[in-house]
C-alpha cells in the first residue's frame, strides 16, 4: 500500500514543526544559561532535516511523475501507443476508419 503525498506533507509538517519547538526550547536554555547537551541539539536538528528532506523527496517524485506524463501525441504516436497503424492521405492527420480514438 503506497502512501499518499497528503500523508507525507503532513508528516514533514509535524516534523519541521516539533524541530522548531526544540529548537526553541534550546534557545530558552541558552537565554537563562542553563547547559545545551549534545542530545538535545541533535534531535532538533534531525526533526528539521528530516522535513526538509522528506520536503525534496516529495518534490522529486512529483517532477519525475510529471516528466513521464508530459510526452506530446505525436510521440505517443511514434513510440506505438495510438491505435492507427495507417499513413494518412490528408494534412490534417487524422485517423479515419470505425473504432479509432485518435480523433
Amino acid at each position: 500500500m503506497k502512501i499518499k503525498s497528503t500523508v507525507w506533507h503532513w508528516l514533514a509538517a509535524g516534523s519541521l514543526c516539533a524541530g522548531l519547538l526544540c529548537g526553541m526550547g534550546l534557545e530558552g536554555n541558552a537565554q537563562v544559561g542553563a547547559p545545551i547537551t549534545d542530545g538535545q541539539f541533535v534531535t532538533a536538528m534531525v526533526l528539521v532535516l528530516a522535513a526538509g528532506l522528506t520536503v525534496l523527496t516529495i518534490w522529486r517524485r512529483r517532477r519525475k511523475r510529471a516528466a513521464g506524463n508530459g510526452k506530446p501525441d505525436a510521440q505517443k504516436q511514434l513510440l506505438g501507443t495510438g491505435s492507427c497503424t495507417q499513413p494518412h492521405q490528408s494534412s490534417e492527420g487524422a485517423c479515419h476508419g470505425a473504432g479509432n480514438t485518435n480523433q
